[in-house]
């Protein structure tokens, strides 16, 4: 998905990346795509439709645990500075 979109850490990139994490089809994933996306819809189904094994699913989910707990963490620190 990196190859096709400047931030996937933005918000529809991380709801497409947890749709795929959670086992959902590729155009349910795409159909949470931001209308501000440059990539298309052909280019930013192509990725979706690699249909990660479920060891690297579970390594997704995990790695997007850690983003959301360091975003956490940052948002929680800048309140309290």
């Amino acid at each position: 998905m990196g190859n096709v979109v400047s931030n996937i850490q933005g918000y529809s990139e991380q709801r497409m990346i947890q749709i795929i994490v959670d086992g959902g089809a590729p155009q349910e994933a795409l159909s949470l795509a931001n209308q501000r996306l440059k990539a298309n819809s052909e280019e930013l189904l192509m990725p979706l439709e690699a249909n990660p094994a479920l060891e690297d699913r579970s390594i997704l989910k995990g790695l997007l645990s850690q983003v959301n707990y360091f975003e956490y963490k940052v948002v929680r620190t800048d309140k309290y500075s």
